[in-house]
Order: C-alpha cells, then structure tokens, then sequence
C-alpha cells in the first residue's frame, strides 16, 4: 500500500488515502467518486495523467469548470 494525501482545492480539504501499490491516477479518482473527465490531478504543479503510476507523496485535485 502507498500512502497519499490529496487536497480536494475546489472543497478546500484534504484527504489521506492508502492505496493498492500500482495503483494509476484513474483509481484515484474513481475511487474519491469522480468522473474521469473533468478533474485535473497535479504533483509540484505538474498535470499527471490519468494512466501514470501513483507513487507516495501529495497531490491537488482540481475540478474543471464546464459548461455553457
């Protein structure tokens, strides 16, 4: 397991989570509950995509504003 604190900036908080090792951007995105478009996972002010391999450490969760 990894650990990995994500800060959920557009509610302002934060969130540790442990995560299965291997574990890819999409799954941590599922499993916080949202789709996989829209949202925006950074590391150092980084995109991350959705496929890229989690490793320890703290992220930012943005989510897209969208719409007409």
């Amino acid at each position: 397991m990894i650990k990995v604190k994500v800060n959920l900036v557009r509610q302002g908080r934060t969130l540790e989570l442990e995560m299965p090792e291997g574990s890819r951007v999409r799954d941590l995105i599922k499993r916080l509950g949202y789709p996989t478009t829209g949202v925006v996972v950074t590391r150092d002010s980084r995109p991350l995509l959705e496929d890229e391999v989690l490793t320890e450490g703290e992220l930012n969760l943005f989510q897209v504003a969208s719409g007409g």
